[in-house]
């Protein structure tokens, strides 16, 4: 049994939507040896968490700007910023769960009734926030193909949304969500990824899922080939904010930095860490 624990006591990660490459030669593998070239996964129990290697990811993120990363055996137990935001991941039940202690009292989340297709990803999930004010539920359905997220539909209350994903040779490059479109830029794919999954904490959209690190747990699709180096955000069909994504990678700290920075307007950059497992590979030409 392997743990790996880093600490970081940053501020709060805000809310939001938040192939791969892994700079060897080989083939990624399955848990059980096989590739997983094919979309084939080796996990074949319903109530077990994946290994992320079954999803292609060899090299898995140990800490992402705030957040702490727990593995067991190749699969994610466990995410904790500071000593009061815990997300727990179980087997035998499958079960997620996401607490926090306020001053106000406890505040937790629990999804439950949850179904994987034969790829172990969820298709079905519901979701229950515990709070100070009452239970609200929610519920959605996701869909996918050739291992890549293509839509969820959900549903909390009086409020529908949809969010479709559009992939193109690996990576996703649309996403719309009610009349907003969001399209990513690659480059000429100069950038390999080891297994981030930085899109969908770009996309400001209503989701089951509201935060990046759940997407790390191997149970909802594999991660894009390359990172992008840039995205449009069109609020409408012809207005749209241009941002860049400058990256810069150290590989003797494993450490990833990507800086979204809009092209108008402010100067000011968010900056996106992510530390992983190993010394992964991220410059194509390398």
């Amino acid at each position: 049994m392997k743990k790996y624990l880093w600490w970081f006591t940053l501020c709060l990660l805000p809310l939001g939507l938040a192939g791969c490459g892994d700079g060897d030669s080989e083939m990624p593998k399955n848990s059980d040896g096989t590739n997983v070239e094919d979309g084939s996964s080796s996990n074949n129990d319903p109530e077990e968490l994946p290994k992320l290697a079954d999803i292609g990811i060899v090299n898995p993120v140990i800490a992402m700007t705030n957040l702490s990363f727990i593995y067991n055996d190749g699969r994610l137990t466990e995410v904790f910023s500071g000593p009061h935001y815990y997300w727990l991941f179980g087997s035998h039940p499958l079960s997620i769960k996401y607490s926090y202690q306020s001053k106000d009292g406890p505040f937790y989340v629990e999804y439950q009734n949850i179904e994987r297709n034969e790829e172990g990803f969820i298709t079905y999930v519901e979701r229950i926030t515990h709070g100070q004010y009452g239970d609200v539920f929610a519920s959605a359905t996701l869909t996918y193909n050739e291992g890549h997220l293509v839509k969820e539909e959900g549903r909390s209350g009086d409020t529908e949304w949809v969010i479709e994903y559009e992939w193109s040779d690996g990576n996703m490059v649309k996403v719309r969500y009610r009349d907003e479109v969001y399209r990513f830029d690659y480059g000429e794919n100069e950038y390999l990824n080891p297994g981030i999954f930085i899109q969908f904490s770009l996309v400001n959209a209503q989701t089951i899922f509201d935060q990046e690190l759940y997407y790390y747990s191997g149970l909802l699709g594999r991660p894009s080939k390359n990172i992008p180096i840039g995205y449009y955000d069109y609020y409408t069909s012809h207005d749209f904010i241009s941002h860049v994504l400058n990256l810069s990678y150290d590989p003797l700290e494993a450490h990833l930095d990507l800086v979204d920075k809009k092209l108008s307007g402010s100067t000011k950059g968010y900056h996106h860490h992510y530390y992983f497992e190993g010394s992964p590979t991220i410059y194509s030409k390398e």
